[in-house]
């Protein structure tokens, strides 16, 4: 029996919102999020965490209909009446028809937990303590917003079960777990609404499908079973006694009834664990052939479904390679001073180092790279953290950002507008536990990125946190611009014999007037044309911007740089006539990237930028292209107060 909680007179109103935090827009369409969401729960609950955790993904059609199971005992008793509720979020023309055979959505997981701990508690009374070693998965599970019960888990946020109700055309679902500490088994179901009213009474959004006593408001699993072999027979569950938990998500959205969607969500989000042996992922559908995605299918299935994208398939082949190799065959930098910041300045790759590199990528066409780096408690020692980076070389055209992997994690959007040269693939690996719990803390309840300011978690437990996320954000480009640079040295006698200027050939048309002081005799054969003046920075149009690096015949590098930019305007000082309303360098849809550069600040119209490698870059794009731009770049050289504009 569905019921909603009654609410009191007086009581604030506040509807969820937590499914702002999985909009389509940020993350991927409902599939991937599903996926994603899922596959990452079932990892953090595997009972062997270097084991393997299966899944299966299952769309069935039930042999009733959705009018049966609304009546009396029925799996969707009493849940209508706020289905239908005026203003509960639902849209009454998108509900299914009663006449409707119930479609569904089983997602099972084995090889995991189960929902531990005691299904009654609450923690109104009996706060759970921080350092507990308990179970509280079936409170965290069922009864728990944005919190999570996860010290060391992929995830931490506690909101990711919010996408099984989001889901659903009518906002449900059902979870029947069978449990590794006692082996019970629990059902219960939740139905996420917004406040409604239905006959002169205002209920709360959350409502729940299980037992109630009467006095109170407070719902328990069913443990009998006759229910739950009645359950377990109308959605077909594959589960008899293996721990784990098995969701239900009945009249799933339509763009979940594609298996193609789901099996392409599960390669690119999930690729890395299935390769790792540490997921194995199953698609069944009615009328369609099973998929099953494996360490030992991955690469089969992937050039099946991943045919438009090559640059995926290729970085699939670079992850399957890294997972093969011997610890003799990674490269390991050496390891930065512990009391440092991290800098990528401070990359070391002894000469040698480089040769084995540039070597090993020459032979095999891949090589890893093992980069250490600072990472800081508030109030702890410095450690040694580290982190992997996989490069291949390509002959595709096409840039790409580097793919940054956190524990198994695809953080998909960590570096996103930083592109690598064309024809690189990057793949940064992170199992080091020290560096992924920093990461983990950093990255919103998506986990699709780091966020490196105003993070008050990060903030509050690392000494510059957000100095090592950067570090790990373009460690990748920086090590790949040292591992492909051309070592030219600057051949002075090149234009030599083309610019040799013979005076006995040189002719004139004016008299010519002697020098009233005797000039000294000049030998031709030793004449040398004069060193032309070096700027220490060129700038160079874009199709939507500029770019600005250094000079490669310089004599001097830039300590600091200031660029300033405008759109040019009929009279007067362009850069004085800036105006905000144009653009603005830290807002979208202006992009900037850069290396050997440090940003120290961006704001309105200006970048002022300190060089930390004489070999540096700065692009700027998503400028209006319609429109003509004013760029002005002021280098500050090193040593004194000289400025090159």
């Amino acid at each position: 029996m569905w019921q909603f909680r009654p609410m009191a007179k007086g009581e604030d109103s506040v509807n969820p919102i937590q499914g702002e935090f999985f909009a389509s827009e940020e993350i991927g369409d409902l599939s991937e999020i599903l996926i994603r969401e899922a596959i990452q729960n079932s990892l953090d609950a595997r009972i062997d965490k270097n084991g393997l955790a299966e899944l299966t993904i299952s769309y069935k059609r039930s042999r009733f209909k959705y009018a049966e199971l609304l009546e009396e005992d029925g799996f969707f008793s009493g849940l209508i009446k706020h289905l239908k509720a005026k203003n509960n979020g639902l849209r009454l023309e998108k509900l299914p028809d009663t006449s409707e055979i119930v479609d569904y959505l089983v997602i099972e997981d084995f090889g995991t937990l189960g929902l531990n701990g005691d299904p009654e508690y609450d923690d109104d009374e009996n706060p759970i303590p921080e350092d507990t070693n308990e179970f509280y998965d079936f409170f965290f599970f069922w009864r728990n917003i944005g919190r999570s019960g996860k010290k060391d888990g992929l995830g931490s946020w506690g909101l990711g079960k919010h996408v099984f109700p989001a889901a659903s055309r009518i906002n449900t679902y059902f979870g029947l777990t069978c449990r590794s500490e006692d082996g019970r088994k629990l059902l219960m179901g939740k139905s996420i609404l917004k406040i409604h009213h239905h006959g002169g009474q205002k209920y709360a959004p959350y409502g729940y499908f299980g037992q109630t006593k009467k006095d109170e408001f407070f719902c328990t699993p069913f443990d009998t079973p006759q229910r739950l072999n009645a359950f377990t027979d109308c959605f077909n569950i594959c589960r008899n006694d293996e721990p784990g938990l098995s969701v239900v998500i009945p009249f799933p959205k339509i763009e979940l009834k594609e298996p193609k969607l789901l099996v392409e969500s599960v390669l690119r989000d999930y690729f890395y664990p299935v390769i790792r042996g540490r997921l194995k992922v199953t698609v069944r559908f009615d009328d369609f052939e099973n998929i099953t995605l494996s360490s030992e299918t991955i690469k089969s299935v992937a050039q099946e479904y991943l045919t438009d994208d090559e640059m995926l398939l290729k970085t699939i082949d670079l992850a399957i390679w890294s997972s093969s190799i011997g610890e003799e065959q990674i490269h390991v930098l050496d390891a930065p001073d512990l009391y440092k910041t991290p800098a990528l300045s401070d990359i070391s790759i002894p000469d040698r180092l480089l040769s084995d590199i540039r070597q090993a990528l020459q032979q095999s066409g891949r090589v890893l790279v093992r980069v250490p780096v600072r990472v800081k408690t508030k109030d702890g020692v410095p450690e040694r953290g580290e982190f992997d980076i996989c490069f291949t070389q390509t002959d595709i055209s096409k840039c790409i950002p580097a793919k940054y992997i956190r524990q198994g994690i695809d953080v998909k959007n960590a570096n996103n507008h930083k592109k690598l040269d064309a024809g690189c693939i990057a793949l940064v690996e992170v199992h080091d536990p020290l560096l992924g719990k920093l990461l983990r803390i950093s990255e919103p309840p998506a986990h699709d990125r780091w966020e490196q300011r105003n993070n008050e978690d990060l903030l509050e437990s690392y000494d510059r946190g957000g100095k090592t996320i950067g570090f790990v954000k373009n460690a990748p480009h920086e090590i790949w611009r040292r591992i492909s640079r051309k070592n030219l040295e600057k051949n002075r006698e090149l234009l030599r014999d083309i610019f040799h200027l013979d005076i006995n050939d040189l002719e004139s048309g004016k008299k010519k007037v002697p020098d009233k002081k005797k000039k000294p005799d000049i030998d031709p054969q030793r004449f040398d044309p004069p060193t032309p003046k070096t700027r220490m920075v060129r700038t160079y149009k874009t199709e939507s911007g500029f770019t600005v690096c250094n000079d490669t015949n310089a004599t001097h590098v830039p300590k600091a740089i200031k660029i300033s930019a405008a759109y040019r305007v009929p009279a007067g000082n362009h850069l004085k006539k800036y105006n905000p309303l144009d653009f603005r360098l830290n807002c979208d849809p202006i992009e900037i990237d850069n290396s050997g550069v440090e940003i120290v600040s961006c704001s309105e119209n200006i970048l002022a930028l300190n060089v930390i490698n004489p070999e540096f870059e700065i692009k700027v794009t998503g400028f209006d292209a319609n429109r003509d731009l004013v760029v002005q770049v002021v280098a500050e050289k090193e040593g004194d107060d000289d400025q090159e504009v």
